[in-house]
């Protein structure tokens, strides 16, 4: 690149720098115009540089795991990242049912459990904690499970043990 090209491409990143709103309004009237066509150029190019957008898109994800969990909290609970970071320091890392540390799989990792009526928001639990009380939350499973399992009880003492 000579001293002269050097010195337009300068001049075009300043410009390009002070003119953004041009640069914007003129691509969104491109696209307002040319909708349908935009859209089939972008998916044709997708596909055919499928394997670079799957690298790019798994690298953001990666550098953005924070932002992800932070969006999806805020979406589903109302809560920010932070505050789900002091709840699990309040809790010691610990799950509020079973008392057993969170880990990294994907039943080990803390999940929120909230009031599906109000939406209130009661603590972080491990997933099989949070399957099992929503379970048992249902109008009379509580009731019917106790009366099986004391049935199953009654019908074992009458039988003897093999082996």
């Amino acid at each position: 690149m000579d001293k002269e090209q050097k010195a337009k491409k300068a001049y075009m990143a300043v410009w390009r720098k002070a003119n953004r709103h041009k640069i914007r309004a003129t691509r969104r009237k491109y696209y307002r115009k040319r909708t349908a066509l935009v859209l089939a150029a972008n998916k044709r190019w997708n596909q055919q540089n499928r394997p670079a957008v799957l690298a790019y898109q798994e690298k953001w994800r990666k550098s953005h795991k924070d932002n992800i969990k932070g969006y999806a909290l805020k979406r589903k609970y109302g809560i920010t990242l932070e505050r789900f970071k002091a709840m699990l320091l309040e809790q010691k890392h610990r799950c509020a049912l079973c008392r057993q540390p969170f880990g990294d799989t994907s039943i080990l990792k803390p999940i929120v459990d909230h009031n599906h009526t109000t939406g209130r928001i009661r603590a972080l639990l491990h997933k099989t904690c949070n399957f099992m009380l929503g379970i048992i939350e249902k109008r009379g499973f509580r009731r019917n499970a106790e009366r099986y399992l004391s049935e199953q009880r009654a019908k074992v003492q009458g039988y003897r043990r093999l082996g």
